[in-house]
């Protein structure tokens, strides 16, 4: 393992030592790797290429979600729109190799660089991929190949709980500490997964150390493979020929940026993804929607009633009224066209793929929503129940099209 300690300690005597090098390694798109940390192993289609579906895509379009995203050279980490810390497989393609095989990225960003892919094809990984995923049959502790890695991920030994401590930032008596629950205010939320239920009951408990020593009990083991991966990934990327970019400089963050501005696309520097563009607004609408399927299928006059209550809800007006008059819910499509409309843009014309994804999800949800209002019809007493107090609801303000609940996310 000798030579494996020496292998990090060079890569951030380069890189995290040295900004100068960072830029310079990152201003050339040669040398930048798509790196997607995630749950779910990629698939093969019918010519036998690896390819990864959007969320739209496995979940049979239940849910709107076009995107697919990746990071720059460096692990993802947590932010407000999720945890990764238990996404055990991580998935490393050269640029230059992926936008070959697809087109070119939306946005390109150090920490989210996102793509829209075909539906039809989800974003093809070319030949060149090297796939890092856990494995139950290892004895080592983790085996590096030429295309892939795998690594341990439970009973630990002491001799491999220091290896795994060693090999990452931290050392013993830091994660010791970890574990006592003594952790800094600002990491909290991170650390409960920007779960808001949870992060109210920490908030709420007497004993905060506590709590989290309860939390962090559970988690070690979630502590610890994370530790493992995002060690796994370094040595990959070496055994690639590429450089893992430690340190998350603003100044690195804008040379990317700059790089694909001078390509002719949208570069971000500030990391922050998608959060203002079209297809964020357009995925929590149909997120929205989504949930008006659910709260219709429920089949409950009550739940149904206090869901509708809110003006923010899209397609209320138009569900109130078909309800009240006995006719189908129009199509859904018309909200995505309405937010296209408030940032001055056509849906086909910005991007077809966008484009058919969200056709694709709002033909679902249109089917299931009328589904679930026949079914509601078929129980007389409930319907009645619903237009009731539905007409009560009806002089309400009209919605809103953007939703603006984005806890939803």
């Amino acid at each position: 393992m000798v030579d494996l300690h020496k292998k990090i300690e060079n890569l951030r005597k380069t890189i995290h030592q040295n900004k100068d090098f960072a830029i310079d390694y990152m201003s050339d798109t040669k040398n930048w790797v798509c790196i997607h940390t995630t749950k779910y192993a990629p698939k093969r289609n019918d010519a036998d290429k690896l390819y990864i579906k959007t969320t739209a895509m496995a979940t049979d379009y239940k849910l709107p979600r076009a995107t697919i995203h990746v990071t720059l050279n460096q692990v993802v980490g947590n932010h407000i729109g999720g945890s990764w810390d238990t996404a055990s497989i991580v998935i490393l393609a050269p640029y230059n190799d992926v936008i070959s095989q697809n087109n070119n990225p939306q946005e390109v960003a150090a920490e989210d660089t996102y793509f829209i892919p075909n539906p039809d094809t989800g974003l093809i990984l070319p030949d060149t991929t090297y796939i890092i995923q856990p494995s139950s049959d290892n004895k080592e502790l983790f085996t590096i190949g030429e295309k892939g890695a795998t690594y341990k991920t439970d009973q630990y030994t002491p001799e491999e709980v220091e290896e795994i401590l060693s090999l990452s930032d931290w050392d013993k008596s830091q994660y010791e500490e970890y574990l006592s629950g003594n952790i800094p205010e600002y990491e909290i939320e991170s650390i409960l997964g920007y779960d808001e239920k949870l992060i109210q009951t920490y908030q709420n408990s007497e004993d905060k150390k506590a709590f989290m020593r309860g939390i962090l009990e559970e988690d070690r083991f979630i502590i610890l493979n994370k530790l493992l991966r995002d060690a796994v990934v370094k040595l990959s990327l070496e055994e690639m020929g590429y450089h893992y970019i430690f340190a998350h400089e603003d100044i690195v963050s804008a040379k990317i940026a700059n790089v694909a501005t001078d390509s002719g696309l949208r570069g971000n520097s500030g990391n922050k993804g998608h959060s203002s563009t079209l297809e964020y607004e357009t995925d929590l609408q149909g997120c929205a929607l989504a949930k008006l399927s659910e709260v219709l299928n429920s089949q409950n006059p009550d739940k149904i009633c206090k869901h509708l209550a809110n003006t923010h809800i899209p397609m209320r007006n138009e569900v109130i009224s078909s309800i009240l008059s006995d006719t189908p819910i129009p199509d859904t499509y018309q909200v995505f066209i309405e937010v296209a409309k408030s940032k001055n843009v056509n849906l086909s014309d910005y991007n077809a793929h966008l484009d058919t994804t969200l056709h694709r999800h709002a033909d679902k949800i249109t089917e299931e929503c009328n589904n679930a209002l026949n079914k509601i019809k078929q129980n007389p007493e409930n319907y009645a129940k619903l237009k009731q107090r539905l007409k009560q609801q009806q002089d309400m303000a009209p919605p809103t099209y953007i939703y603006s609940n984005s806890s939803n996310r």
